[in-house]
């Protein structure tokens, strides 16, 4: 959401770039003096020719977000042309030369701020020569291009910032530092500062932007104090200026207010600041707290879940080898995994023995087949546990009868993990139904 954001603002500031260019070239074009200055009294004006670099700026800034090929060549086509017209313009600074591109689309007047006619400042083609390069770094997506575009979209906001606080404070600049030629106009100052904004929002995740949008405490920091660090300084200067113009004190006074008022400024932002971070450590240290509480719970949860089936399991073990049945867990495969003594004695292994074969082993042949298919139907679910007589061969090889019980363990998920098997010495009661069978018949045949 927040990628989005950015990207939304970057395309609102090529809007804008692209309206304040366009309402320039109207200006020139039907001689409207309030458009091509940006505000009343103001000599100094935009020129034609820095109206069409931010008109392909504005353009350029919109097609940066696209991913289609066609549209890319022309996005690096925009941004190379702003750069190469800034830098003819600063040749024509440095040379001297007239390359007669500077009235190309509408004629001009020399005057204090265009001391050549329809020439963009050196200043502003320096500015364009930057921005253009950004501009070409930015589609590079790599941290090294952003953090150098970002670097050349700073100096040129510089620059404008220096030109935007004559008009603010009503300095010339231009008699101020002749040898950079600075002649900006209100509007170029402020295309300038909306372009950075917008090249600084298509990266949002990187270059000098990493730091602003990080969800880290720095991250934060800068966000809240960023705004508080531009305005205030500005706010307070400008009051104090407007008092000196104003007459009510002179220019020693207006010193002393402006110092007054920046300590003022610092000390908020160094309170506010610290209140933050307060704050932050506040909530982490109630984090730890419930964190804390948290894991001593789950450690008496655990401690006590650890007890019960310790306990479980001593219980079980108790029950499963004083059984006085034969017990046994038995693999999917059918190998004994855990045998009790009761089943040892009535096949005649020991249990290292017995645990090394399995129940196939030792059943009956006859009886075979019929268990194993007890067997599928538990593994199908057909049934969840079976019943059977069957015989089995102890150590020494005599047949012994038992009433086997089977039921099939499985885990959450419902696969299966082991059978429990119950087994009884039944052959005392098999002898008995023989001797009382073997009776009845002959009490049949002499009556």
């Amino acid at each position: 959401m927040y990628v989005c954001m950015n990207k939304h603002i970057s395309k609102i500031a090529g809007l804008l770039v692209i309206a304040i260019a366009v309402g320039v070239l109207f200006g020139w074009q039907f001689d409207i003096p309030l458009l091509k200055s940006g505000f009343v009294n103001i000599s100094a004006t935009m020129k034609a020719n820095a109206a069409i670099c931010f008109l392909l700026a504005g353009v350029s800034l919109m097609l940066l977000q696209s991913r289609r090929a066609s549209l890319c060549r022309v996005y690096q086509g925009l941004a190379m042309a702003i750069a190469v017209i800034g830098l003819l313009t600063m040749s024509e600074y440095l040379f001297g030369w007239n390359l007669h591109i500077d009235e190309l689309l509408f004629r001009d007047v020399v005057s204090s701020s265009t001391p050549h006619a329809g020439r963009m400042g050196l200043d502003t083609a320096l500015n364009f020569v930057l921005t253009g390069a950004a501009l070409l770094l930015l589609k590079r997506n790599s941290q090294r291009n952003i953090w150098i575009a970002h670097v050349c979209s700073s100096v040129a906001t510089l620059i404008s910032l220096l030109a935007l606080f004559g008009y603010i404070f009503e300095v010339d600049i231009a008699t101020r530092l002749p040898v950079f030629t600075m002649t900006q106009a209100l509007p170029t100052s402020l295309s300038f500062l909306i372009l950075y904004v917008g090249i600084l929002a298509i990266r949002p995740h990187k270059g000098l932007m990493q730091v602003m949008t990080s969800s880290l405490v720095g991250g934060e920091m800068a966000q809240r104090l960023l705004p508080w660090a531009i305005a205030f300084p500005i706010a307070l200067n400008w009051l104090t200026f407007l008092g000196r113009k104003s007459g009510w004190y002179d220019v020693q006074f207006e010193y002393i207010l402006q110092v007054t008022f920046e300590i003022l400024t610092f000390l908020i932002i160094i309170w506010g600041a610290a209140r933050y971070l307060n704050q932050i450590d506040f909530r982490r240290k109630q984090a730890e707290f419930a964190l804390r509480r948290i894991n001593e719970t789950l450690e008496d949860l655990v401690a006590e879940r650890t007890k019960a089936l310790r306990n479980s399991e001593e219980q079980f073990r108790n029950a499963f080898e004083n059984a006085s049945i034969g017990k046994a867990i038995v693999g999917l495969n059918g190998e004994f995994i855990r045998v009790n003594s009761a089943l040892c004695q009535l096949f005649g292994y020991p249990s290292e023995e017995l645990v090394t074969l399995a129940f196939q082993d030792i059943t009956h042949p006859d009886d075979l087949e019929t268990d194993l298919n007890y067997v599928n139907q538990l593994l199908a679910g057909e049934a969840s546990t079976y019943q059977m007589e069957k015989r089995y061969f102890q150590k020494s090889g005599t047949i012994v009868w038992v009433l086997l019980n089977v039921s099939l363990l499985r885990d959450e998920q419902g696969n299966p993990l082991h059978f429990i098997a119950q087994i009884q010495d039944i052959m005392a009661r098999k002898e008995t139904s023989k001797k009382l069978f073997t009776q009845k018949g002959v009490e049949l045949r002499y009556p």
